[in-house]
């Protein structure tokens, strides 16, 4: 990633229209609140995570994240790159992985390499994305706020840049 900042703790708001009910992933996974334990990787502010508690969680959701902001602590929160197999607790071994609106982010075959070591067999992986984004410039004003926004990809990298201002 050639550049990432988000200055505002109005992220999740900001990005509605993009990160559009976090529990459709849960769905498509077929998340069992009662048996599975939840991996919410790049999971930033927790947004599936906590769909999983609202859903009765009996497992406590864990979210790994190069920046994770998820400030309640029933969701145990890891802070690292999830390609690095060596950030995963050793237990609970995940039985659902989300990973939502960040595989532009990440390099597919890193990724792969470490899904087949920390799921043990059954575990489900499921995923959405965007399309890689053109260059965009978007000013946002949210009550008296106002933000900034600039996107694009270069390469293969994803850029985004989020200023409250």
């Amino acid at each position: 990633m050639f550049m990432f900042k988000c200055t505002t703790d109005k992220y999740n708001h900001l990005y509605t229209r993009w990160l559009k009910d976090p529990g459709s992933l849960l769905d498509f996974g077929r998340y069992n609140p009662k048996t599975d334990v939840l991996y919410d990787l790049c999971g930033g502010t927790g947004a599936v995570a906590l769909e999983a508690l609202k859903r009765g969680a009996e497992r406590q959701p864990i979210l790994i994240d190069l920046n994770p902001r998820c400030p309640n602590p029933k969701v145990t929160c890891i802070t690292g790159d999830i390609q690095n197999p060596a950030i995963y607790p050793p237990s609970p071994k995940p039985l659902l992985c989300v990973i939502r609106q960040a595989l532009g982010y990440l390099d597919m075959a890193k990724l792969a390499a470490t899904m087949e070591i920390i799921m043990p067999p059954g575990a489900r992986l499921v995923f959405n994305n965007f399309m890689y984004p053109r260059w965009k410039f978007i000013t946002y004003k949210e009550d008296d706020d106002r933000f900034i926004e600039v996107a694009g990809y270069l390469g293969n990298q994803v850029g985004l840049s989020l200023i409250h201002i």
